[in-house]
Formats: C-alpha cells, sequence, structure tokens
C-alpha cells in the first residue's frame, strides 16, 4: 500500500533514536556465516564498456554504462549479451545525465542526477521497451538520496549531522517528506552533504522505509506513514570516520574513508546488505555510483558479507559470498531467496553477473 500525505503533512519532523528497537549484529559472525558459491549467469565481452549492472528480472539486465559519449544505461539480454534498449544519454541537454545515481526501489529504476536535483523513474517491468516512458521528475530541495513515495518524495537531510566527538547537534531529522518545492530544514547549519550519502529502501507491503549508512555500520528503519524511526541495527564492527568542519562543511577528515555497506537491495519481504566494513589502505576502491570522489580500482576477491535482514531489523542469514570484490554490487531477483551481483575480472575489462541461491 502507497501511503499519500498532504502538503500539511510535509512539515518538519525531528524523530529521536531514543525510542528505537536497538539491535546488534554480532561482531563474531564472520566465523559462522555460510559460505555460498555463485552460478555464472553471463560475462560480457570487453567491448562492453560497463563496471556495474542489476538485474531487473531473471535475464535482463541494466547495465551502467562508462563510455561518456553514449547513453548511461543499457538493457542487455543475458542469453543473448545483445542490446535491447537504451536510455538517458550523456550530456547536459533534456532527458540527459551528466553523474547518474542508480538504485532500484520498489520495482523501478531511480537515476538521481548527482549535481541537479533531477530524478528519472524507469519501470523495471517495462524497461526492456525502447520506447518506454520515462518520468521526469524534479524538486527544489537539496539531497544526497532521495526516492518518490505518495505525491511527493522522501529524502536525506542534508543537514541532519550529530557527533558527540564534535559537539556538532543540528536537530534536524535525517529523513524527510516533501511535495517537492518544500525545503524543511535549516540550511544555516553545518551542511553534511558530501559524507551523509547512505541509501534508501523500501517497502510497500511492510510500509517502512530503510536507511543504508555507507560509511559505518548502522541500518535504520522507519515507519513510512510518518518517519519514526522504529528499529536502529549496528554492526558488526565499530568504527566510525573522523569528519572536520571546513567553512560550515561537514568533510571526511581522511580519505578514503572506510566502507561498510557498499551495495544494498530489498524485496517486500527482506533486506539484501553487502557488507565490506574492512577499512583497506588506499589502493581500496571509494565508489559511490556516480559521485565525483574516486581511488585507484581494486578487483581483487574480498571477504564480504552477504547480509539478509527481515523489516523487523532482525537478522535471518549471514552469508559469505565468493568470488566478489569491492567493485561489487547486488539485485534482487522476482524468486524468494536469489540475489545477483556483479564482479570484474582482475583486468577490470570483462564484467560478470553472478546467482547466489540462499535459501
Amino acid at each position: 500500500m502507497i501511503i499519500r500525505f498532504s502538503t500539511a503533512l510535509t512539515c518538519f519532523f525531528y524523530i529521536s533514536s531514543s525510542f528505537a528497537i536497538g539491535k546488534k549484529i554480532d561482531d563474531n559472525i564472520r566465523n559462522y556465516a555460510v559460505e555460498i558459491i555463485p552460478e555464472t549467469v553471463c560475462t560480457f565481452p570487453d567491448s562492453v564498456l560497463s563496471t556495474t549492472a542489476w538485474m531487473l528480472d531473471d535475464r535482463y539486465a541494466l547495465l551502467h554504462m562508462d563510455d561518456r559519449r553514449s547513453f548511461s544505461l543499457t538493457v542487455y539480454d543475458t542469453q543473448t549479451l545483445t542490446p535491447v534498449s537504451r536510455f538517458l544519454h550523456y550530456g547536459n541537454g533534456p532527458q540527459e545525465v551528466l553523474h547518474p545515481r542508480v538504485n532500484i526501489v520498489n520495482g523501478n529504476v531511480l537515476v538521481n542526477e548527482f549535481l541537479k536535483p533531477e530524478m528519472y523513474v524507469i519501470p523495471c517491468a517495462g524497461a526492456m521497451n525502447g520506447n518506454i516512458e520515462i518520468q521526469e521528475l524534479s524538486y527544489g530541495f537539496t539531497s544526497a538520496r532521495t526516492i518518490p513515495f505518495g505525491d511527493g518524495f522522501v529524502a536525506l537531510n542534508p543537514y541532519w549531522f550529530e557527533n558527540r566527538k564534535m559537539r556538532i547537534s543540528n536537530g534536524e531529522p535525517k529523513l524527510f517528506f516533501s511535495d517537492g518545492d518544500q525545503k524543511p530544514y535549516d540550511d544555516s547549519k553545518p551542511c553534511s552533504y558530501n559524507t551523509v550519502q547512505g541509501d534508501l529502501l523500501f517497502s510497500s507491503r511492510a510500509g517502512r522505509i530503510a536507511y543504508v549508512e555507507d560509511q559505518y555500520p548502522l541500518i535504520e528503519i522507519y515507519d513510512a506513514s510518518d518517519l519514526s524511526l522504529l528499529h536502529s541495527v549496528s554492526g558488526p564492527d565499530k568504527f566510525m570516520p573522523e569528519y572536520k568542519v571546513f567553512y560550515n562543511q561537514i568533510m571526511f577528515a581522511d580519505i578514503p574513508p572506510a566502507v561498510s555497506y557498499q551495495s544494498c537491495c530489498a524485496n517486500d519481504e527482506y533486506i539484501y546488505l553487502l557488507y565490506s566494513g574492512i577499512p583497506d589502505d588506499n589502493t581500496e576502491i571509494r565508489r559511490s555510483n556516480g559521485s565525483m570522489t574516486s581511488s585507484v580500482p581494486d578487483a581483487e576477491s574480498k571477504n564480504l558479507l552477504l547480509l539478509v535482514l527481515d523489516w523487523d531489523g532482525n537478522l535471518i542469514k549471514a552469508f559469505r559470498p565468493a568470488g566478489l570484490t569491492s567493485y561489487s554490487e547486488i539485485s534482487c531477483s522476482a524468486a524468494p531467496g536469489i540475489i545477483y551481483a556483479t564482479t570484474l575480472d582482475s583486468d577490470m575489462t570483462r564484467l560478470s553477473i553472478l546467482r547466489f541461491r540462499l535459501f
């Protein structure tokens, strides 16, 4: 059920975490997580210039293309390895993007233009059709993560920041509703846009929104009707990035910081999380799906965790997926318990899609 809200409801919400149920993922979870070996769905030839893909269903994959002279997104048939549709040419004109950030949320491909308050919505079920109409949405607020919701949006607040060590408490909600025009935040406070960029996931059946932090181990689950915080899940590790304030901007003191949840996806039953959580040296890739930050790519296999949570924040299963790297991205299958992941070969030239059968 989609919960709609009126303009009167899109006001300022301050949500205290003191009422949320805190949960902790065991620090030793790697010791009893089940190793799982994938099947290879397909491997694209090195002429396909892409490092990231998401499965739209059990046959078609959406590739984020690296060739900036063409379209940013191409849908491929994984059985024939042929393109079937293309979307959003690189550029600065109408229906063009410069730095797209791609997420699949609630059955739609969401493409946020990183440098503009614009979003394109492509239904997963129709993306194989090149003539499908793309919904173009614009909004007047600033946010690193935004998802459509009801008649408007739920967005990550660029002025939320709480840090005891720095003695900064902005007193802002982490998430807010907006009809697109409203800016329900105080932009005179220190801005955290460059440091707080975690993912948003949504389950219409559960009526909940999840925030997945990408800089330290934290998942928060909110009631979608009023954005009250219901569950907070921390761990398995304990680390936090160091911050500094520079011209009223919250910045990272160390570059690049550690990566916690490097990818995530969800359906109505489960939240799937690909957890890195091991601070590497400066050869570790720092990718944010279209952001301006980057470092030297690392395609070596990593000791990653694949965690499955329900929408109450309970840990259902923990896996050690073989063959994944710091460049891997995960996406859901239509069938329960099946996850797809992308990986690159050691030369960073060929992209493969893997299938994991979890239960």
